[in-house]
């Protein structure tokens, strides 16, 4: 019959096959409990109807939905953002089972003691886990001016210690530097600065500290090594002078902010506010959810661990399992955090070598074969991320050799302030902040000649 085309079989199987992926993508964000039942919120129990609800749940666990909405209600009571959360996690959404109740429970007597300050969630920006932010001021004790040599070797190439993130001087004048090459090429800030007794200089530094550390400590060398461990950061000013053997006075204060937030207060706000956008939910909770289920708490755990981030690698432990088998509800988990992305990528997945596959080296095949080449760890973090809300991109640096293996690509999240996030990488072990794109590409090439840069990748750059 004229006028109709004939499309074979195989290519509408393979249309639909791809259009599934895209529409997994880019579906729409799931309801959350409070959405599909509003009357959850407007509800208003009286302590009568509240034993009653409790005394049904006991009496017959098949009536756990009404119990988990009871406990939603009463987190919404105390705390409308925190319970938000917790009713967008797909667990909850799915329907509240008797496992599930009993550990909404156990997470609502976390929650119920905390003294919860009003602005604690209106700052969206979650700082980076084991985030700390130091002002170091040193001062001369004597006329004559006295030379100070500092050397901040706390970076991202020592694993065991951890980040910088940023930093800036403070009154330094003509002859006082920092070694901005040295900082950039391998992370280590170094300074010179000349003080007397009237004199004061110092640095502002952001950084982060590293939870699986076996040694956690800061080395600072001020004219002499002063060690710093989290128990001296606590303080809230912290002095090295003549007793130490410092020839003048050190001074270190900690972020204010920051410092006025228990650990409990801190888990809980990072808890709610981890990730962007409207697709995200907080893998943190979520595991704070099974981590009670499976009864594998025996300390409060927003008082033991240093952070949430912390907690879910433990909770996740092998990532194995039917919780592991969708791509779509994987990726949205993993992608909440960049460290989270990294930790999953680095663990579950193999680095491939050799001529790359074309395209189908996507996000997710490299979830079903658990591996690829770098451009397919650096999709799959890419679409983790983006899912959650981050601007995440794909950057490829090229040096001389044989084109299949002369390049490597990782994910960024391009914070659009001149810093980059270097947050899945085929071939490195941790998660690295830069302060410059120059700096992210030198640490990507590894010491190789650059001989192209680029956003997306060389043979595929139309995907992005």
């Amino acid at each position: 019959m004229s006028g109709i085309i004939k499309i074979p079989v195989s290519i509408t199987i393979i249309f639909i096959f791809v259009l599934s992926i895209f529409w997994g993508c880019v579906a729409s964000k799931q309801p959350s409990v409070f959405e599909i039942n509003p009357k959850i919120i407007s509800q208003n129990y009286t302590p009568q109807q509240t034993d009653e609800v409790a005394q049904a749940f006991k009496n017959n666990p098949d009536t756990s939905q009404d119990f988990g909405n009871l406990i939603l209600w009463q987190m919404h009571q105390k705390s409308p953002e925190f319970a938000m959360a917790m009713a967008e996690l797909p667990d909850i959404v799915d329907g509240i089972d008797p496992k599930e109740a009993v550990a909404m429970v156990e997470i609502y007597h976390l929650l119920e003691p905390i003294n919860i300050p009003v602005d604690l969630f209106k700052n969206s920006q979650v700082k980076p886990e084991g985030y700390q932010s130091l002002r170091i001021m040193w001062t001369g004790n004597r006329d004559t001016p006295t030379k100070i040599f500092g050397n901040f070797s706390r970076h991202s190439r020592h694993s065991r210690y951890g980040n910088i993130i940023s930093f800036s001087e403070i009154s330094f004048e003509k002859g006082d530097n920092v070694d901005l090459e040295s900082f950039e090429a391998s992370g280590v800030l170094t300074f010179n600065s000349t003080v007397d007794i009237s004199d004061t200089d110092g640095i502002q530094v952001e950084l982060t500290w590293n939870d699986n550390a076996y040694i956690r400590a800061i080395p600072l060398y001020l004219n002499k090594p002063i060690q710093l461990n989290p128990d001296d950061l606590n303080q809230e000013v912290l002095i090295f002078d003549q007793k130490d053997g410092i020839e003048g006075k050190i001074t270190i204060t900690g972020n204010p902010l920051e410092k006025s937030l228990n650990r409990e207060q801190t888990n809980l706000r990072n808890l709610v506010l981890l990730g962007l956008g409207e697709q995200k939910y907080s893998a943190p909770l979520e595991a704070l959810l099974w981590g009670f289920m499976d009864e594998r708490f025996k300390e409060n755990p927003l008082v033991k661990f240093n952070s949430m981030i912390a907690m879910t690698k433990v909770i996740w432990g092998n990532m194995d399992g039917e919780k592991w088998d969708n791509y779509g509800v994987v990726i949205k988990r993993v992608g909440s955090d960049p460290g989270l992305t990294h930790y999953y990528t680095s663990r579950k997945f193999s680095g491939y070598r050799g001529p790359i596959n074309g395209s189908w080296e996507n996000g997710y095949n490299t979830f079903l074969r658990k591996g690829g080449h770098c451009i397919a760890w650096a999709r799959f973090g890419r679409d983790a991320l983006l899912k959650n809300g981050y601007n995440a991109r794909i950057r490829s640096i090229n040096w001389p050799g044989d084109p299949c293996c002369s390049d490597h690509s990782v994910t960024v999240i391009d914070h659009n302030n001149g810093t980059y996030t270097l947050a899945t990488d085929a071939v490195r072990s941790n998660v690295t902040t830069f302060n410059s794109l120059d700096a992210l590409d030198k640490y990507i090439a590894g010491g190789r000649k650059i001989t192209g840069k680029m956003w997306g990748h060389k043979r595929t750059a139309f995907w992005y």
